[in-house]
């Protein structure tokens, strides 16, 4: 994301697609949080479940959108967006640079 000016709130979408095999049906429970690049946590803990349900195929998947509206970033530099789900956190970029 470039911007000249970080006290504007940004609205953005943060998408993740999820699969799974047929064994891991059910309910799942996923959280995002968002790290600065200083190390501030700046969203914590916000939580989704999804169902996938029992099939006969051997992959089965899913995608969550997570928008994130009037946003404020407090720093220009790459932040860590954290995905969890199942007991596995997946790190995934988010650079802000200037315009």
């Amino acid at each position: 994301i470039s911007t000249d000016n970080l006290s504007v709130p940004l609205t953005f979408h943060i998408v993740a697609r999820f699969r799974y095999t047929k064994e891991e049906f059910g309910n799942k429970d996923v959280s995002f949080n968002i790290v600065s690049p200083s190390g501030a946590e700046i969203l914590n803990g916000l939580k989704a479940t999804c169902t996938m349900a029992k099939t006969d195929e051997p992959f089965m998947s899913t995608t969550l959108s997570l928008c994130l509206a009037n946003f404020v970033f407090t720093e220009y530099g790459i932040y860590k967006v954290l995905v969890e789900t199942d007991g596995v956190v997946y790190e995934l970029p988010l650079n802000i640079k200037k315009h």
